[in-house]
């Protein structure tokens, strides 16, 4: 992730909604969060820099939490892959991407399942949104299958050589 000055992948924080931020990545929300800032669910249109005043920071403070965080999170996840038992990339992956995602993707498609049975009045809706859905989460078991099936093989192979 980039940042520089008030600019965060494309994010001014000046003057950009925090739903946009909170939007930039899993690490930013949770910097936010542990500030206090909720950025998602309640009201993801309000101004960056009026959320953080809320939250008794400044910009540059707020700036600087989001900094101290992104750098903390490359930190652990390069030592976790460099001092992973095996020291193997593709065990790490799979242990923390694809285990993740093992996880993640049957408990969403339940709550499709479930949402459709129970809200006839946004059928449409939802059948839409399960649709395409539906359609990431078979290019991501494509993309494991490959990874798993291909790739990963193929750089042990080259590995041993």
């Amino acid at each position: 992730m980039v940042m520089e000055n008030f600019l965060m992948d494309g994010v001014d924080l000046r003057y950009g909604r925090i739903g946009d931020l909170g939007a930039v990545g899993a690490v930013v929300r949770s910097a936010l969060d542990h500030a206090g800032i909720e950025c998602c669910r309640s009201d993801p249109d309000r101004n960056i820099e009026g959320a953080a005043s809320a939250a008794g920071l400044s910009l540059m403070q707020l700036r600087q939490l989001i900094s101290r965080t992104l750098e903390s999170q490359e930190n652990r996840i390069g030592g976790a892959w460099e001092n992973s038992l095996t020291g193997d990339l593709t065990d790490f992956l799979v242990r923390t991407h694809h285990a993740c995602l093992r996880e993640k993707l049957p408990f969403i498609r339940s709550l499709f399942r479930r949402a459709l049975e129970s809200r006839r009045s946004r059928r449409a809706k939802l059948e839409f949104l399960a649709a395409n859905f539906a359609m990431i989460d078979a290019m991501i078991r494509e993309h494991f299958y490959l990874e798993n099936n291909v790739l990963f093989p193929r750089a042990a192979a080259g590995m041993e050589s």
